[in-house]
């Protein structure tokens, strides 16, 4: 498996790559710094919820469907920065 990491640029564009594949697209924060919004005003605009956010790591949480039957379940990431 490949490496998967996020990056977050200070001109708010960020790189994401997962299992070989990549993806970029603009980020900025809502809500006081609370939610971070990927992608503003495009068909693939996503908002997270930011648990926690220092110098050294970022914890998100979103919610999903399954496709197959609807249910919605919340999924949690933590990065951390090395």
């Amino acid at each position: 498996m490949d490496e998967t990491f996020f990056t977050f640029n200070k001109n708010g564009s960020y790189l994401f790559s997962f299992d070989g594949d990549t993806d970029n697209g603009t980020w900025e924060f809502a809500s006081d710094e609370q939610k971070l919004v990927m992608d503003k005003g495009t068909d693939d605009e996503h908002t997270v919820d930011i648990l926690k956010l220092t110098a050294t790591s970022l914890n998100i949480e979103w919610q999903e469907e399954d496709l197959d039957t609807g249910e919605k379940y919340k999924v949690e990431m933590r990065l951390v920065h090395d």
